[in-house]
């Protein structure tokens, strides 16, 4: 079975743009993206999808899902 995480905010584990609560959940946690997507290979998640709160998070979910 293939899972799909449809709505996540992994760009701003490192960055100070986003959602305020997932921003503070991310440095509580001390996650890096690497982990992150790591941890979501291992629960059987084979794609995300990066969800931005504004322009500027956005901006950064396009350039995160770049790289």
């Amino acid at each position: 079975m293939q899972f799909a995480d449809t709505h996540c905010h992994i760009q701003s584990i490192e960055n100070d743009t986003g959602e305020p609560s997932t921003r503070r959940s991310w440095k509580e946690e001390s996650n890096t993206s690497e982990v992150v997507i790591s941890d979501a290979k291992k629960a059987g998640v084979d794609s995300m999808i990066c969800v931005g709160c504004d322009l500027k998070d956005s901006k950064l979910a396009i350039e995160f899902a770049e790289e």
